[in-house]
C-alpha cells in the first residue's frame, strides 16, 4: 500500500466514528443530540434540558420531546425532529407556536397544551 493509500485509510478510519455519531438512530445519540440542539437554541444550560425519545413516524422519523427545566417559571417544551437515518430535521418550541390549529392530531397535541 502507498503512502497516499494509507493516510487516507487512517483518515477514514478516524473521522467515521465522528460521522456515525453524528448520523445516528441509536436512541442515546438521538436523545444527547436533541440535548445539545435544544441547548444551544434555546440559550439554556444543557444540565436544564431534559428529553424523551418518542415512537418513530410511518414515514420514518423519530421525534424527540423536552422541556426545560424551570424556564422563566413557564412551561417551556420542545421537539426535535430526526429522519429515518438520524439527521436533525426541523426542532420546534412551545414560545414559537401561537393560537391552536384547526387541525390538532393527538400526535402533536402535546405542541398545544392550551387546546
Amino acid at each position: 500500500m502507498n503512502r497516499f493509500s494509507q493516510a487516507t485509510l487512517l483518515g477514514l478510519l478516524t473521522f467515521s466514528p465522528l460521522w456515525a455519531q453524528a448520523n445516528s438512530t441509536d436512541p442515546v445519540d438521538l436523545m444527547n443530540n436533541c440535548e445539545r440542539i435544544a441547548s444551544g437554541r434555546l440559550g439554556v444550560a444543557i444540565d436544564d434540558v431534559r428529553v424523551e425519545l418518542q415512537t418513530a413516524r410511518v414515514d420514518g422519523s423519530i421525534p424527540v420531546n423536552g422541556f426545560v427545566l424551570g424556564f422563566e417559571g413557564q412551561d417551556f417544551t420542545f421537539q426535535c425532529n430526526f429522519d429515518s437515518k438520524g439527521m436533525p430535521g426541523e426542532f420546534w418550541n412551545s414560545k414559537d407556536i401561537v393560537g391552536c390549529p384547526g387541525d390538532l392530531s393527538e400526535a402533536d397535541r402535546w405542541l398545544f397544551p392550551g387546546c
